[in-house]
């Protein structure tokens, strides 16, 4: 039974009337009744613990099951990812960050108004440069504390380097660390002895850049011009994929596709296409010359037929073959 679970004391007092007590209780003497109730406590008592020993049963038993599975639906999934510590932390909204930005941005300004009141205060920076004000300064911002002695003595009402010059100063310093406190950052005391009107010290302006040469004018330009073009042709090709990678195993297995492909048709054209061309030439040309014979033959005026098919010119006539075998001198 856990330790520390059970107060007794609630059955120290036990009402003298019970429900199912005797009627002739009012006859037992103050002893008697004294240990009726004792007997009744510890009757209660037991039956407590009674309790806990029944519940310390079944927690033993339920560690021999087996973890019982959630059924289909049982438990909804979050929608969104949770952490250990949510509920604790307060999720802060836009409109709350920018207020948040605004207040420091106001706090800073009017910080660095009073530091400005301060560079502008002469009295203030003739009495910065006395050593018994930077002394108590130093002191009261804890950066080196005086011996109480000496911080009694310069903190005294009676003197008149206190009530003159320290008091003045230290009540104008004072507005600075009450505006610093608001806004909840530390006094810029290393701004006041600077004579800084800024909280930090901000790095001094840039140079202006000097002015590019005609070269660098065209570089820069032909830059711009890369980085637009770029850009558009990123907004235009968007939705295409990624080029792939080189590989040369791939242009190898193309190149010995297109070698298969290539050696294929050299093939087919040399034992396939080339005999069936010089046949279909041949086959042509027997055509051409049997038509160009037939021609010639029909274009013949006096021809005898022989016994082998073919065709003689006969003899001209005489007056032709003696105007053909004349002398010149004749004609």
């Amino acid at each position: 039974m856990p330790q520390g679970m059970t107060d007794y004391r609630k059955f120290d007092k036990i009402e003298d009337y019970e429900p199912d007590s005797d009627e002739d209780e009012w006859r037992l003497s103050e002893a008697e009744k004294k240990a009726k109730r004792e007997k009744r406590r510890d009757e209660l008592i037991q039956h407590e613990l009674d309790g806990y020993k029944a519940i310390d049963e079944k927690l033993k038993v339920a560690e021999k099951l087996p973890p019982r599975v959630a059924a289909p639906g049982e438990y909804a999934a979050p929608d969104e990812a949770t952490d250990w510590s949510e509920g604790r932390k307060k999720k802060v909204t836009k409109k709350e960050k920018e207020k948040a930005k605004d207040e420091i941005r106001d706090h800073i300004e009017c910080i660095e108004a009073i530091l400005g009141q301060l560079c502008d205060d002469e009295d203030f920076q003739r009495d910065l440069d006395r050593p018994a004000l930077n002394k108590a300064i130093r002191h009261w911002t804890n950066e080196v504390r005086l011996p109480s002695d000496e911080a009694n003595e310069l903190f005294s009402e009676d003197s008149y380097e206190y009530r003159a010059y320290l008091k003045p100063a230290l009540a104008k310093i004072m507005r600075l660390n009450a505006a610093c406190k608001r806004a909840g950052i530390g006094a810029p005391i290393d701004a006041v002895f600077k004579r800084r009107r800024t909280i930090w010290e901000r790095p001094p302006p840039a140079p202006p850049p000097p002015e590019p040469t005609p070269e660098e004018r065209k570089q820069a330009e032909k830059a711009a011009r890369d980085k637009h073009y770029k850009k558009w042709e990123k907004k235009m090709f968007k939705d295409l994929p990624a080029p792939e990678p080189f590989s040369w195993k791939k242009l190898l297995k193309q190149c010995a596709v297109q070698l298969v492909v290539m050696t294929g048709a050299m093939l087919y054209m040399k034992f396939y296409m080339q005999p069936k061309l010089e046949a279909d030439l041949a086959k042509q040309m027997e055509v051409l010359e049997a038509q160009r014979l037939a021609e010639y033959r029909a274009n013949q005026t006096d021809f005898s037929a022989e016994d082998d098919g073919e065709f003689e010119l006969g003899a001209p006539p005489a007056g032709v073959a003696d105007a053909a075998g004349a002398p010149a001198e004749e004609l």
